[in-house]
């Protein structure tokens, strides 16, 4: 296995389980720890993710084909990759105009 495909899926888990964490699991630990306090939303990093595992289970589905699944699950966990963002364009086209 090459170490560079390795190095990048490895890099994209860690840039994907910060964006999920920031999106689901900080909310809910806030909610439970402070519930009066304010909150405060933090941005991950948008398409990194998503793209350094789409980009490694590429080369890794011939060789390792266990691990090229994995960053494809781990990349569908990503929140802020682009089909998180197809599905809320979708949502929001559908949902009508609420103000």
């Amino acid at each position: 296995m090459n170490p560079i495909v390795i190095c990048a899926a490895l890099l994209g888990t860690i840039i994907s389980s910060l964006n999920f964490y920031l999106s689901f699991i900080r909310p809910l630990a806030h909610h439970y720890w402070k519930p009066t306090g304010p909150y405060k939303q933090v941005s991950g990093f948008p398409l990194f993710g998503s793209v350094l595992l789409w980009g490694s289970a590429i080369p890794l589905w011939s060789e390792h084909l266990p691990l090229a699944l994995a960053c494809l699950a781990i990349a569908a966990l990503d929140t802020l990759g682009l089909h998180w963002l197809l599905i809320s364009l979708c949502i929001s086209i559908r949902r009508p105009n609420q103000q």
